[in-house]
C-alpha cells in the first residue's frame, strides 16, 4: 500500500475508531467475492459490501486502498501485524479464537469437485485419505482436509483457484477442495463448463465475513457490525450478492 493510501486511511477511520489508527485491509483473488477486474479495479460481494459499509458510517473508503495479494501472505500478516484486516474469510472455530471477526457477511458452500466423468467415490472422511487432492496454500478448503485427518504428501497446493482448476482439468488431481461458487466462477472465466464438473463431498456449508487483527480496536468493530447488520436488515448485501451471484447459494448435486 503507498504512502498516500495510508495516510488517506489513517483519516477516514479517526472519527470511528476514535484513535489515529490505519486498518491495512488486505484481500486476494477469490472472485466473485473479492477480485480485481481487467482495469485494476477492486470488485466482488465482499468489497461492495465494505465500500457500503463505510458510506453507511458516513465515511468513504476506497477501494484502492485494499492491497490484493496471495492469500497464505495475508493470512500470514493478519496473524503477526496488528491494525489489519483480511477478506472474506470463512468462519471457523479456531480462527474466530485467533482473530476478530466483522459479520457474517454471505454463505459459503466448501466442497470437492470433480470430473464429472470419473468421480471418485466418497462417503466419508477416511476415504479422503487415499485421494490426490488439490488445494490453496492457507486456504479455508486446505486446513479442514488437515483437519479431517489428510496428510499433506497428499495434496497438491497452488496459491490461487485459476490453478486448482488446471490441475483437475489435467487429471493431475482427484478432486479440488475449494469454494463452489468461487471455483465455478473461475471456471467460466477460463472457457470452462461447471458442468463437466460434479461435487463428491461437502466440506463445509459456512459463511464469511471480515476478518481482523485480534488487537483491533473494540469500538471500531462495534460500529462496523452494527452497521454491517442495518445493511442485511435493509436486504442491501443480498442485492449486492444477487448482482454477482444470483439469488441463491449454489447447491450440490
Amino acid at each position: 500500500m503507498t504512502r498516500p493510501l495510508l495516510l488517506s486511511l489513517c483519516l477516514l477511520l479517526a472519527p470511528v475508531a476514535h484513535a489515529e489508527t490505519a486498518i491495512t485491509w488486505m484481500s486476494e483473488e477469490y472472485p466473485p467475492y473479492n477480485f480485481t477486474d481487467a482495469e485494476g479495479n477492486a470488485r466482488g460481494v465482499a468489497v461492495d459490501s465494505l465500500a457500503l459499509l463505510w458510506q453507511q458510517l458516513g465515511l468513504s473508503l476506497g477501494t484502492g486502498a485494499i492491497e490484493f495479494l496471495p492469500w497464505a501472505r495475508g493470512y500470514a500478516r493478519l496473524q503477526r501485524e496488528p491494525n489489519t484486516a483480511l477478506f472474506a474469510m470463512t468462519y471457523t472455530p479456531s480462527r474466530v479464537q485467533q482473530f476478530r471477526f466483522v459479520g457474517p457477511l454471505v454463505p459459503i458452500h466448501m466442497v470437492l469437485l470433480a470430473r464429472r466423468d470419473s468421480p471418485p467415490r466418497v462417503t466419508s472422511d477416511d476415504d479422503l485419505k487415499s485421494l490426490r487432492l488439490g488445494v490453496v496454500r492457507e486456504d479455508i478448503g486446505q486446513q479442514l482436509l488437515l483437519e479431517r485427518g489428510v496428510d499433506t504428501s497428499s495434496m497438491v497446493v497452488t496459491d490461487r483457484a485459476s490453478k486448482l482448476v488446471e490441475l483437475l482439468q489435467r487429471g493431475r488431481v482427484d478432486a479440488i477442495a475449494y469454494s463452489y461458487d468461487v471455483v465455478t466462477w473461475n471456471m467460466r472465466e477460463a472457457g470452462v463448463d461447471p458442468q463437466n464438473f460434479t461435487i463428491i463431498y461437502t466440506l463445509l456449508e459456512g459463511e464469511l465475513g471480515y476478518a481482523f487483527h485480534r488487537d483491533t480496536d473494540p469500538a471500531l468493530l462495534q460500529r462496523l457490525q452494527q452497521g454491517l447488520e442495518q445493511l442485511q436488515q435493509a436486504g442491501e448485501i443480498s442485492s449486492i450478492r444477487a448482482h454477482y451471484l444470483g439469488t441463491a447459494p449454489a447447491q450440490a448435486d
